[in-house]
């Protein structure tokens, strides 16, 4: 991937503790592009043992699927909408107003969103085929299969295995002295 990072406006920043665990779906919704009804049904069990939310974009070709699965499914209170988000500085807010990220699962490739994500100190649950030497040392969680991500959300409340040096793996790799 050959992008530049804008570091000084995706900055991470000190979050107020909360009693929930709260995750960002940040990619469009789409069950068969990014996987995403692979996260709605592993969220849907995490529920069941953790306290957590959901946020999501109202965006993608799968929005009413989207919205029908998490009822059929009965988490509906544990889930939010917001309006698609364009802005940087808008978004760099939204990351780091929740805990964790979830991008893309289905491509193989982690994408901008991630990116910036990691360059706000948050751990990225993502899918990443590893194909160059900086895809390979990319500190995501890494998960394709529902129950890979279920297993991955579980680690992330638990505070377990996760990845260290976040952000400076994006100063390292993508911001704009490294172009």
């Amino acid at each position: 991937i050959n992008s530049i990072i804008d570091t000084d406006t995706m900055t991470p920043c000190l979050k107020k503790q909360k009693n929930k665990f709260e995750f960002f779906l940040v990619a469009r919704l789409s069950f068969k592009d990014k996987g995403t009804d692979k996260i709605i049904r592993a969220f849907s069990k995490l529920v069941k043992k953790y306290d957590a939310h959901l946020f999501c974009m109202d965006f993608g070709t799968d929005v009413e699927k989207t919205r029908l699965l998490i009822n059929n499914l009965g988490i509906s209170e544990h889930v939010t909408f917001y309006n698609f988000i364009a802005s940087k500085p808008a978004l760099n807010k939204i990351f780091n107003s929740h805990d964790f990220v979830i991008g893309d699962l289905s491509s193989g490739h982690f994408g901008i969103s991630e990116l910036e994500a990691l360059a706000c100190e948050k751990q990225v649950i993502s899918n990443n085929n590893e194909i160059t030497s900086i895809e390979k040392g990319i500190p995501i969680l890494k998960a394709n299969s529902e129950e890979e991500i279920l297993n991955q959300m579980i680690n992330l409340c638990n505070n377990k295995n996760l990845p260290s040096g976040l952000r400076d793996f994006i100063l390292k790799n993508f911001n704009f002295e490294t172009f």
